[in-house]
């Protein structure tokens, strides 16, 4: 179980002749509690804090950037090369008609 400053307080401690300077032990003691008093309330605060403020909005990612200029350029060379590929072809095929009609 966590001391509380109130406890500090009022620790009942007993004296020595050898035993250390009790003013000075209280003075201690009374800082010491302070400190968990302040740290107590600032947990209570933001406790408070956290329970009544709303979740905060989901981010969605953001949007792909996309070049349409460079995007319409690489589907025009790929068109080219398409087109150039079946130029290709289709003179293969018309050239294997060509020599199957000559023979």
């Amino acid at each position: 179980m966590a001391i509380t400053a109130e406890e500090i307080r009022s620790y009942p401690l007993s004296t020595d002749r050898k035993g250390y300077n009790m003013e000075e032990v209280d003075q201690l003691l009374d800082r010491v509690a302070e400190e968990i008093d302040e740290l107590t309330a600032t947990i209570s605060d933001l406790r408070y804090q956290l329970e009544t403020q709303p979740a905060p909005a989901p981010v969605a990612p953001a949007a792909p950037v996309i070049d349409e200029e460079a995007m319409n350029a690489n589907l025009a060379r790929a068109r080219a090369e398409f087109d150039q590929q079946l130029a290709a072809v289709h003179a293969d095929a018309q050239a294997a008609v060509n020599a199957r009609d000559a023979r």
